[in-house]
C-alpha cells in the first residue's frame, strides 16, 4: 500500500470517529434544538436554473480529502461535507457558505456565463458567496413563509 493510501485511510478514520462523536451528541434535547437552529436548512433539493439538483449532506469526500464541498453540473448533484480537509468538524456557517458557493457555480455554469472559471475564479465566487451569507445571516432574511 503507498503512502497516499494510507494517509487517506487515517483521515477516513479520523472523520468517521468524528462523526459517531456528533451522531452520539445528537441524542440530548439541547442537541437537537441547536441542530434546528441552524444558520441554513440543507435541503435534499434545490432547483437552479429550471433543473433540479440533488443536494448530498453530509458527504464524505472519500476520493479527495481537500475538498469540502463540489458541485457536479453534468449530474446535477451538490456535495456538502460537515468536515474539513483534516477531519474536523466544519462550523454551520461554513457550511452555508459552502451551499452557497456551489449554488453560484451552477448558475455561472447553466446560465453559459461561467464568469467563476481561470485564475481568479474560485476567489470571487468565494467572496459573492461570504458577502451573500453575511447579508442573509445579519439582516435575519429568510426566504420561507413563517416569517
Amino acid at each position: 500500500m503507498n503512502t497516499g493510501h494510507i494517509g487517506r485511510l487515517l483521515w477516513a478514520k479520523k472523520v468517521f470517529e468524528n462523526m459517531s462523536r456528533s451522531v452520539d451528541g445528537l441524542a440530548d434535547c439541547e442537541a437537537m434544538e441547536a441542530k434546528d437552529k441552524r444558520d441554513m436548512k440543507i435541503p435534499n433539493k434545490l432547483k437552479i436554473g429550471g433543473h433540479e439538483y440533488r443536494v448530498v449532506f453530509p458527504y464524505v469526500f472519500t476520493e479527495r480529502f481537500d475538498r469540502y464541498a463540489d458541485s457536479d453540473d453534468a449530474r446535477k448533484i451538490i456535495h456538502i461535507s460537515d468536515f474539513d480537509g483534516g477531519g474536523n468538524k466544519r462550523a454551520e456557517s461554513g457550511i452555508s457558505v459552502s451551499l452557497l458557493h456551489e449554488i453560484l457555480h451552477a448558475i455561472d455554469h447553466l446560465t453559459g456565463h461561467e464568469q467563476f472559471f481561470g485564475p481568479d475564479g474560485e476567489k470571487r465566487i468565494e467572496a459573492l458567496s461570504e458577502g451573500l451569507f453575511q447579508v442573509l445571516r445579519d439582516n435575519k432574511l429568510r426566504f420561507d413563509q413563517c416569517g
